[in-house]
Parts: structure tokens; sequence; C-alpha cells
């Protein structure tokens, strides 16, 4: 026996006075899992076995005496695999696992995680999956490790964790974060630890989190099953023991085979567990198309998840709707202007909530292999189970041709599949849609930023709050002092607002456009529109002639959007915020802007100007400096281009610059001093990653973002 495992105790073990070696057979593979927080049972006691729940031994079992046993958990249903970069074996583990028949009680919630080391990769991008997210390093090039988890959790990718060959993220339930890592270790280094995974398991340490790693270790010690110790074997074991970590593996089962070798290189480790237990603990015995086998296990935490309910507005029942609004709503209700919106907004609400059903979650399913691939599947499981018998040369060649075949059929399939879907394609907004999704990469917009001074966030709200002060800065008091040019006292933007300019303004809405913090989708107001018509008629002109704003206009939900075209998404910068208000302001905007449009903004605009302009673009200007360039090539004249980006060009826009504009132009004082308010004194409300579904509100000046973006063009 290797020598030096007889100099290495584990951390505990010293009273005993009992050294690795007492716990390890003469075979040299261990009999039960490894726990380097104490010392291996004693020769004769119980052993555990492959379905026995893990514990590490320095901990007491967890004790259900003292608590309710109706209370819930969480599992989480956990794959871990080496898919070797190739497409069929990360299909078929992602379709196994989400189809999987786990069997839990209703009085738990039960959630699905693959932990993939060298994922099927094509120029930074990974397969996506119905009801999953999927999480990697934010780069161009081949990733060496992914993670796969149910949409219904609250994940944050933590990226001063992430890198290609480790990908770290963090699940928050009701009151506790637990830290789940798929880790990749290149098999070239004597010393597969790097600075960010001793960084990582510190952090976790600190905060007293718990923490569960999947790695492909590349890595040979008895201290997990194998035969033999090589030096990465006795560096990483050694980095084990110092970091106080567990070895939850179990048995000698190898998880790597191929003609030359069976060993034991996938390992699961995790440090103290304090609320989380792991069970169930096995190598399935399947094939998985890979040279590694498919490992999968239970983490049973003592905690639950936040009721993720929600309602589909597109399961809305329009009759019920009506319905329920006619009985609800009173159109001679009287109050002020923010007591009557409140009391319009609520009536709305309600006859939806009332006419919808509630949905949970996101459905996950197997894949339709096909009778041909099922078929060869069950032909590779056969010959894997007869090469486990015995060694075979003709069984060994017929098991290798099998899986050949397999990935042949899968890889058929998937263009077959493709070619059929793509027949069903009808217009260019579906096509536009899918380019979308082939061009772009994978991106989450959950995650933790760079703050300025070089460290991370730790949490969502810190990365929210770091949002907050980047994209809306406080202003100190420059919108005090607005002049108005003078113009005469017209009201005619009162006789244009009529009920009939507003259904046309309403009706131009996209039925499920997202809505703002008060949950109006267009189709809810389009659907009721001949019972609020004349009221929501009433509250226009009366915010128009008093110069007020509801208190719920003034409330806006922000939506975090990733900038595309990056590859890296670790600062504030690298996102831009998308404002979203209530569409009752929004049919009062959109009449607003018609009016100006028609008699004030035309005659004043540059002809250069391309911005929210109908009939033009981006590509009408792109095509406007083309002509010009191609003009001064034909002439022979030498021509010069510059290009300037304005660093945060809306968010510096001011409404006292914006309002002073529009007043040059001859717009009714009306008009602008109901858009100086608009623009003023408002609150946003947003939700990042785990932050609760309210989110954070502050007060703050919305300067440009999205409310009335076109009055930029004035400047």
């Amino acid at each position: 026996m290797n020598s030096h495992i007889d100099k290495i105790r584990l951390p505990g073990a010293e009273p005993q006075g009992t050294p690795v070696a007492a716990g390890v057979s003469d075979s040299g593979a261990p009999e039960g899992p490894l726990s380097a927080t104490g010392v291996l049972p004693a020769l004769g006691a119980p052993r555990g076995d492959a379905g026995s729940e893990i514990q590490p031994t320095s901990l007491q079992p967890i004790s259900n005496n003292n608590s309710n046993s109706n209370s819930q958990h969480t599992i989480l249903n956990i794959f871990q695999l080496n898919a070797n970069k190739s497409r069929p074996p990360h299909q078929l583990l992602l379709s196994h696992a989400a189809g999987a028949n786990t069997g839990v009680t209703s009085t738990e919630d039960n959630y699905f995680v693959a932990l993939i080391q060298e994922p099927n990769c094509v120029k930074g991008k990974i397969m996506g999956y119905k009801g999953l997210v999927n999480f990697k390093a934010d780069s161009n090039d081949r990733v060496r490790s992914c993670i796969y988890i149910s949409k219904t959790l609250n994940t944050t990718k933590y990226n001063q964790f992430t890198n290609t060959d480790m990908t770290t993220i963090g699940v928050k339930l009701e009151n506790k974060t637990i830290i789940i890592c798929s880790l990749y270790l290149p098999p070239y280094e004597e010393d597969p630890i790097e600075p960010i995974f001793t960084n990582l398991i510190d952090f976790c340490s600190k905060e007293r989190l718990d923490l569960i790693i999947g790695t492909d270790a590349n890595a040979h010690h008895i201290a997990w099953g194998c035969k033999d110790i090589n030096t990465r074997g006795e560096n990483l074991m050694e980095f084990i023991i110092n970091k106080n970590l567990n070895v939850i593996n179990v048995g000698n089962t190898p998880t790597f085979s191929n003609r030359i070798r069976n060993t034991i290189i996938d390992l699961t480790l995790t440090n103290n567990l304090s609320y989380s237990s792991i069970s169930n603990w096995k190598v399935l015995d399947q094939d998985s198309l890979s040279d590694h086998s498919t490992i999968s296990y239970e983490v049973r935490l003592q905690d639950t998840t936040a009721e993720d309910q929600y309602r589909n507005i597109r399961r809305l029942r329009t009759r019920q709707f009506k319905q329920g609004l006619e009985e609800t709503f009173n159109p001679h209700f009287s109050g002020n202007i923010h007591v009557k919106t409140k009391y319009l907004t609520d009536c709305i609400v309600e006859a939806y909530h009332k006419s919808t059903p509630l949905s949970r979650g996101v459905k996950t399913g197997s894949l339709n292999w096909g009778r041909d691939i099922i078929k060869a599947k069950n032909r590779v499981n056969r010959l894997r189970k007869m090469l486990k018998r015995g060694e075979n040369a003709n069984t060994r060649e017929e098991y290798r041709k099998a899986k050949i075949t397999v990935h042949k059929l899968v890889k058929k399939k998937r263009r077959a599949d493709w070619r059929k879907f793509c027949k069903k394609i009808e217009n260019t907004g579906e096509s536009s849609r899918i380019i979308k999704m082939l061009k772009g990469n994978n991106i989450v917009g959950n995650c933790t930023l760079e703050k300025p001074d070089g460290t991370f966030t730790n949490d969502p709200q810190e990365t929210l709050q770091l949002l907050y002060d980047k994209h809306f800065p406080t202003l100190n008091g420059e919108n005090d002092n607005i002049v108005l040019t003078e113009a005469s006292p017209t009201t005619e933007i009162l006789d244009f607002i009529d009920i009939h300019t507003i259904r046309e303004a309403i009706f131009s809405f996209k039925k499920y456009k997202s809505p703002g913090a008060d949950g109006i989708f267009p189709i809810l107001l389009q659907e009721g529109f001949e019972t609020i018509g004349e009221y929501l008629l009433d509250i226009y002109k009366e915010s128009l002639i008093t110069n007020t704003i509801p208190y719920s206009w003034t409330v806006s939900r922000v939506v975090f959007i990733p900038k595309p075209g990056k590859f890296r998404y670790t600062t504030p910068k690298d996102f831009r915020p998308l404002s979203l208000t209530s569409f009752l302001l929004k049919g009062l905007e959109k009449l607003i802007l018609w009016f100006i449009e028609e008699r004030f903004l035309s005659p004043n605009l540059n002809k250069n100007l391309f911005a929210y302009q109908q009939g033009k673009s981006t590509e009408t200007a792109l095509h406007a400096v083309v002509h010009k360039l191609e003009k001064s090539l034909i002439k022979k004249e030498c021509s010069i281009l510059i290009c300037l980006d304005i660093d945060s060009a809306f968010s510096m826009a001011t409404p006292q610059s914006m309002v002073e504009e529009l007043s040059r132009t001859g717009c009714e004082e009306i008009i602008c001093e109901w858009i100086r308010n608009l623009l003023t004194d408002r609150q946003i409300t947003s939700t990042w990653g785990a932050t609760p579904p309210t989110g954070t509100s502050i007060e703050a000046l919305l300067k440009g973002a999205s409310f009335l973006q076109y009055f930029s063009i004035l400047l």
C-alpha cells in the first residue's frame, strides 16, 4: 500500500488514532463513502450501500422529532455525466432525467438538476431543453462544464466562481441557499486545483452555505474506489482533507470504461452539509452513449421553494372576463383621479383573475426518440450487461458498433425534426425569432455582477442595487426650473381626445405585450373597452386638465435586458433597462404623440433624424450613409465617415431639456406641463434572480429610458 496514505489522518480522527488506511480493505477499494470530516467505520461495523442516506460522520442525522410530520421538503434529483463533447449523450441525459419517475410524495417539491462536464458545445452555445434553464461560462469558445436546472427554481449564476471548466449556481429557497458546482479538472496537470475552486470553498465556508460539487476529476485514488493512486489523486485527496470536504461516492462501480481500463474518476463532493442531505447515490446501470456512466442522487433540503404560481394570459376566458367586468365595474363610481384610476385597475385585475386559471411551473418531458432509436439503445444496454459479466473481444466490438449506430440515428432524427420544424414556419415574424435564437448566445439574466472595486456581488439584492446605481442615478434638483416658451393657451388636445381616438389607441397595442406594474395586458382593455371606454375618457381628460398623473401610473416595472452580441455579462453596463409602464398610461401617451406629431413635431424635425419615426429605421439610416459614400466614390471624391457612440444617451437626456425643446415647437402648455410631471418623481420596481417578485422600489427620475423616448429626437 502506498506509504503516503499512512501519513494522512482525517480531521477529527486524531483522538481515536485511526489512520485512513485502517478503513481500507487490502484490495484497495473502500466499501463505503469516505467522509473527510471523520473516520471511516471500524471493521465489522455496518456499512452504507448505494441506496442508503449519507451523512458526514461529524454531524448528527437530521431529526424529525420536533418537526411537523406534514412539513414540506425540497428534493433535487441530480444527474451527473461527462458527455465527452458529443450531442447524443448530452441529449440522452436531459431526456432521461427530465422524464424520470421519481416517485416523491405530495408533501415534497421535486426538481431536476444536471451537472455536465465536457458538454456538446458549438461556438460557445449548448442545447436548450423545455422546462430547463442552462448555465455556463460567458464565452464564444468551447466550455467544459454546464448546469441544467428546473426553470421554476430561483437560481443565480455566480460569475466570480465560473469559467470554462467550472460552473457555479446558487439555488434560493424560502430561507436558505444551496450552492451547486459542475467542475471539470483537465487531465494534463499534476495539480488539478485552480484558485477559483479554492475561492468557492472558502466563500461557502465563510457564508455557511451548503456546497455540492459534481466533477470529472481525472484522478485516481483508492479512497474513492480506484485500484491505484497517481500524483493527481494524491494532490486532490490532500486538498479534500485540508478543505474538510466529503467524498460521497458509494461502492466501487466504475464511472469510466473503455478498452484500456475501467476506473472511478467521476466524483461527488460536499462540504459539511448543515441543512441538506444526500441519498440514493448510484451509478446508473444504463448506457449513457459516453465513455462515462451517469451518476444520480437525491439532495433533500429542509426548506421549501416559494410558491411559483402565475396566470397565463393566453388562457383568458374572454366571455367570462367580460361578464365579470360588467358585474364588478360601476361606471358611476366617483372620487379624485387617483381613486378612480385605482378603482378601474382593481376591477380589471379582479375580472382577469376570476376568468383565468392558475398555472404552476413549466412541464418537462422525455423526447420522442422513435422506435428505431429505442430499439438500438436497448441493444446497447444488453451488450453492456454482457460485457460486465465477462470481457469478450467480439462482444466489445459489437458494443462499439451499436453505440456508433445510436449516434448516427440520433443525428439523422435531429436533422429530420429540424426540417419538419422549419416547414411549419409561415411568416417573417416566426422566422425572425428563429434567426435571433440561432445567432444569439445563451444569456442568463440572473447572475452576480462585478462592482467598480473589482469584487463581485454576493446575492441578488446586492446585484439589483448595483444595477439601480448604474442605470438610475439620482438627480440633484436639476428639473426644478423648467422654462416654457410662451404659447397660445389653447386646449385643442381635449377636443382631439374622444371615444373613437381612445379606441384606436387601445386597439393599436399587440394583445399580449408585457404589462406594467399593474399587471394589465392590452387584451384586457380591448375586450372590456365597451364597458370601461367612457370612464377611461373621463380619466384621460381629467389628467390633462388638472395636470395630475395618477399614482398607479407613476410606478414602472423595470426589466434588465442583456445587450445582444456580447459573450460576457459580468458588469451592469452589459445590461440595459427596459421600463414597462401601465397600458392605461400608454394609451394616453399615444394620443398625445399623435396630436403633437401632426401639429408640432413634423415641421421641426431634421431630415437626417431616423429614430422613432414611421417609415424610418436603422436600415434607412444606413442606406442614406452608403448612398452618400457611393456617390462620392463615383465622383472620385474623398469622404470621411465619423461614427460616434454616445454613452448612456437616453439616460443623460434630462426632462428639463426635453420639455424646453418641445415648448419651442409651439406645443400647448397643457401638454408640456403634463409631460414634465410624467417624467419626474417616478418609482421603479424590479426583480433579479431570487429577489421577491415585488422587487425593490426606489424613487428616481427616469431619464429617458422608455418614457416618451421619442421626445429625445428634439435634442
